[in-house]
C-alpha cells in the first residue's frame, strides 16, 4: 500500500507539493517562489491512510491523493501525481543564537515586521519585532538573544 503513496503529488493551485518516501512526507509550500518552505513528518500507516506527525491524513481516491486534517472543518486539498522524485529544497532553520542577520532572514522566521535599532560608542544594536510577541536581539549584526 505504501508504494501507492510514493512519489511527487502537486496541488491544482501550485500552493504546495507533497513528496512520500522512506516513512515520511515531505511538504514543500510556494516550491515556484523564492519564499519556498519545506517541513517533514514521519507517516504510519493506518489501513488504507497515511498519518502524519502533523494531524493530516492521507488518502487515494481516483487516482488523486487527498490531503485531509484531522480536524474536519479544516477540509481536504486534492493532489495529483506528478513524478517519482524530485530535488527538495532543504528545511528552513529556526532562529539561533549566532546566526547573522542573513541567515536569520533565511530562516523560518523571515524578514521581521519591524526593526528597532540603537546605535552607541560601542556599536549597533537591533531588535527585530515579529508577530506573535517574538523578538531576535542583534549586537553589531549577531543573534545574542531570541525571545518567543
Amino acid at each position: 500500500m505504501l508504494d501507492h503513496f510514493q512519489g511527487i503529488w502537486k496541488d491544482t493551485s501550485g500552493y504546495e507539493n507533497l513528496t512520500f518516501k522512506n516513512g515520511e512526507v515531505i511538504k514543500v509550500l510556494f516550491p515556484n517562489s523564492q519564499d519556498k518552505s519545506t517541513y517533514t513528518w514521519s507517516t504510519t500507516l493506518i489501513g488504507n491512510e497515511l498519518h502524519d506527525d502533523n494531524g493530516t491524513i492521507y488518502y487515494l481516491k481516483n487516482d488523486k491523493l487527498i490531503a485531509k486534517d484531522k480536524d474536519t472543518y479544516f477540509g481536504s486539498t486534492s493532489f495529483v501525481k506528478t513524478g517519482d522524485y524530485e530535488d527538495i529544497p532543504p528545511e528552513k532553520l529556526a532562529p539561533q543564537i549566532g546566526m547573522t542577520e542573513q541567515e536569520v532572514t533565511d530562516s523560518k522566521w523571515g524578514l521581521p515586521k519591524h526593526v528597532n535599532k540603537t546605535t552607541t560608542a560601542y556599536g549597533v544594536n537591533e531588535q527585530w519585532v515579529y508577530d506573535h510577541y517574538k523578538y531576535i536581539y542583534f549586537e553589531n549584526g549577531i543573534v545574542t538573544t531570541i525571545q518567543d
